[in-house]
């Protein structure tokens, strides 16, 4: 992590951590966690998409930072 965020700041890219639970098994369309997960490939049984596993997880994260900024925000104008 350390050198990830050393080489972000040097390029002016935000760097934040959260937490990887779920990531890799929730369906980034509705949020289920029926999902079947083959190689890389993330079957939703909910909903029936079929998505890349690693673009998922990658969404559900960028997802999770994006409602934690969310809530810190509007706590913030409360």
């Amino acid at each position: 992590m350390k050198y990830t965020a050393y080489k972000a700041k040097a390029r002016g890219v935000l760097v934040a951590l959260v937490s990887p639970n779920g990531t890799s098994t929730r369906c980034s369309l509705c949020g289920s966690l029926d999902t079947l997960r083959t190689c890389n490939i993330l079957a939703c049984r909910n909903c029936g998409t079929v998505h890349n596993s690693h673009v998922n997880a990658a969404i559900n994260i960028g997802m999770a930072w994006f409602i934690r900024e969310e809530k810190r925000l509007q706590q913030k104008t409360a």
